[in-house]
């Protein structure tokens, strides 16, 4: 997919879940997606996820795919923490998934790539042209890197079940308050 411009305005559903080192982000998020498919939402993404040989993955949402995380080619073979990783794989895996309508999108990190512009940046901008909300877990170290590339046009929501919550449920009170105004007034304009 070609890289597309992010465009953010006051109407676009974007939240950014900043986490802490004590905070469980990921934890917090398969448990609030297991919440919404419960009550019947569609839900697609990456949740992040470590595996048994202390290695990144992410979990694609809804099929529960794990994608081991690679680091790019351009990853010092030395370094001793985890650099950027190749997301090309789980990419490929939610396009489609985005393409084909959800309630809700959930990307695992806003990290280096994302800041860099990279990453998973066209599947945010994809999801938010098709009127698809987005949550993306925000290590709050890179807060202002998040806020520079939304242009302060997302919700900061706290890591905490009832922060993602309550943003959830303002989002499709309103939603359906206008809808239901939507109606009426093509009702009235049909009398």
């Amino acid at each position: 997919m070609a890289r597309e411009a992010a465009r953010f305005d006051d109407q676009c559903d974007l939240a950014a879940l900043v986490f802490g080192k004590p905070d469980e982000a990921d934890r917090l998020l398969s448990e609030f997606v297991q919440e919404l498919m419960i009550e019947g939402h569609r839900v697609v993404g990456l949740i992040q996820m470590r595996l048994g040989d202390g290695g990144a993955a992410v979990s694609v949402l809804p099929t529960g795919e794990t994608i081991p995380l690679a680091p790019r080619l351009d990853t010092p073979w030395n370094s001793s923490r985890l650099g950027a990783c190749d997301l090309r794989p789980a990419a490929a895996r939610i396009d489609p998934l985005i393409e084909s309508g959800a309630d809700l999108l959930i990307i695992n990190r806003f990290g280096k790539l994302e800041a860099e512009g990279a990453g998973l940046v066209d599947e945010i901008a994809h999801a938010l042209r098709l009127d698809i909300p987005v949550v993306v877990a925000v290590p709050s170290f890179r807060f202002l890197e998040w806020l520079s590339f939304c242009n302060g046009m997302g919700v900061k929501l706290s890591c905490r079940n009832d922060s993602l919550r309550n943003w959830w449920n303002a989002m499709i009170v309103g939603d359906q308050l206008a809808e239901r105004l939507r109606r009426k007034s093509v009702c009235e304009l049909s009398k």
